[in-house]
């Protein structure tokens, strides 16, 4: 069904940040919070510090190792962290690297502010321009039974990006929520969630404020790709790569529902598959070329 056709006389309705926070708070939190009791899995938050990090009052020194790393993450959190490892030969200081934070489960208060970071991160996107969007520094709440270590080594396998593109990109950042979405929408939840152990669930905020999972599901006939999540053809990539073009537009479409439209963040669903295609066909879905050139990691920073 097509949209209604603009008003350009349309009045603008208010906006309250703080209250449209609190309000998607309110109705994600339960759902959070059930599954984050089930027995039987640990509970990590993944964060993307690429932006600032939401705790460290100051900058870490450059070029710590993993030890060094963990020790001063987990003093500003009080709970245990755990460093991923950037893929090799990345132009990145290690303290940009993405890194778990070991919750004591759903009634841990971080469970309960984190999610509140990324629902303002995503609330604010909606009203900041195309190309100066806020960083999203929670990627997700990841369920696993695995050590914390463990779960880290095997997430920092996935960090490597594998494709036959062309193209001087090494680091799939998954810890962006953003690029994580839109790598589903490309590659299909069922393929991701083949690969997705000893992750059984991840969840996570999406561009609409709606509250996603992807739960394990492995495929009864697996097949050898490594230590990466997964691999992209050539044209899985070519659309990959206009993530910096689609994020924008996509939040500011949001913001134009909310206020010239009046519509409640709240009732939203999550961004649906044909509003994937939509945004990535305005942004220029180009045909695959073996020359096409792509910032480092293909999204947005």
């Amino acid at each position: 069904m097509s949209e209604a056709p603009e008003n350009n006389n349309a009045v603008e309705h208010p906006f309250d940040e703080d209250a449209c926070v609190d309000q998607l708070l309110q109705r994600h939190l339960p759902t959070l919070r059930e599954r984050a009791s089930v027995g039987g899995t640990g509970l990590f938050v993944l964060i993307d510090p690429m932006g600032g990090d939401p705790v460290l009052d100051e900058a870490l020194e450059a070029d710590l190792d993993t030890e060094a790393l963990n020790a001063a993450r987990s003093q500003a959190w009080g709970a245990p962290c755990h460093s991923l490892s950037l893929p090799p030969r990345l132009d990145l200081d290690s303290a940009m690297s993405p890194y778990l934070v070991e919750l004591s489960g759903a009634d841990d208060p971080w469970f309960d502010s984190t999610l509140a970071w990324a629902l303002r991160e995503t609330v604010r996107s909606w009203q900041a321009p195309p190309d100066a969007q806020p960083a999203h520094r929670v990627g997700g709440w990841l369920h696993s039974a695995a050590l914390g270590p463990t779960l880290a080594h095997k997430l920092s396998g996935w960090l490597a990006l594998s494709t036959r593109a062309s193209t001087p990109a090494r680091y799939l950042r998954l810890a962006d929520r953003r690029v994580w979405s839109l790598a589903l929408h490309v590659l299909g939840d069922g393929a991701v969630a083949q690969r997705l152990a000893p992750v059984q669930c991840w969840q996570w905020i999406d561009a609409h404020g709606a509250c996603c999972e992807l739960q394990s599901s492995p495929s009864e006939h697996p097949t050898d790709a490594g230590e990466q999540l997964v691999h992209f053809s050539q044209a899985q990539w070519a659309l990959m790569a206009l993530g910096d073009k689609v994020h924008g537009p996509m939040a500011q479409e949001r913001g134009r529902r909310l206020i010239t439209l009046g519509e409640q963040p709240t009732q939203w669903q999550p961004v649906s598959a044909a509003q994937w295609q939509a945004a990535l066909k305005a942004a220029g879905h180009p045909a695959p070329h073996p020359k096409n050139k792509t910032k480092q990691e293909g999204t947005p920073t």
